[in-house]
């Protein structure tokens, strides 16, 4: 072989090197959209599967929705905070907490038992406006916009939410067990900003910090 030949035959090489390492990348960037594909099913079947299920209040982000077994005592005041109250349901011993990110996938699935009850809050951050970068800038995290689950002074539980704006939808649902939905009246204007689950017998907190895009559905038994 001259050597005219051994550069041609060395170009083919490197040629045929080069498309292969491009078939490999194209074959590893498919792999992963499916596998975040897969995962974000299998985490909305799941989350699907728990509608289905019987506990007697749940509480989803994003669109805000809350679904509980009576009706919510309605604040009477015109001046926000608007405090919706359920009160009296024995102590909540479980909750199943479903969190995904719509944009990148990632998802956890949580599930807390204490048998002397769990107590929550949740900060409810509303949109305030876009920024130049395409960001979002969404109100502070304050005491004043929170839903909470504790233990009341006759050592009951109840929930408390403190809303910037009422639930003006509310419906009657034929679910076995959640007889009452609410929903927030404009789709996507506010968000969990935080999320903190105490579990009391054990004195332990676990708190989720929430970036663009995380979305939640919380279950309390």
């Amino acid at each position: 072989m001259n050597s005219e030949e051994q550069t041609r035959f060395g170009l083919e090489k490197l040629t045929e090197r080069d498309e292969l390492s491009k078939s490999i990348l194209g074959i590893s960037l498919f792999a992963l959209a499916s596998f975040v594909v897969i995962k974000t099913y299998q985490y909305l079947f799941r989350a699907e599967e728990l509608d289905e299920q019987l506990p007697p209040i749940i509480i989803k982000s994003g669109s805000f929705v809350i679904e509980t077994d009576r009706d919510l005592e309605i604040p009477s005041g015109g001046n926000p905070p608007f405090v919706y109250k359920r009160k009296n349901f024995g102590a909540i011993q479980h909750i199943r907490l479903f969190k995904i990110n719509e944009e990148n996938g990632n998802h956890d699935i949580d599930i807390f038992t204490d048998s002397t009850g769990i107590e929550v809050k949740i900060w409810i951050q509303y949109f305030e406006q876009y920024l130049p970068d395409g960001s979002i800038k969404w109100t502070p995290l304050v005491d004043e916009r929170k839903i909470t689950i504790k233990k009341n002074s006759s050592n009951d539980f109840e929930l408390e939410l403190k809303l910037e704006k009422r639930l003006l939808n509310k419906k009657v649902k034929k679910h076995p067990k959640r007889k009452a939905e609410y929903k927030d009246n404009e789709s996507e204007t506010f968000r969990f900003g935080k999320v903190q689950v105490y579990e009391i017998n054990d004195d332990d907190t676990t708190v989720y910090d929430v970036e663009d895009g995380d979305k939640f559905i919380i279950a309390f038994y």
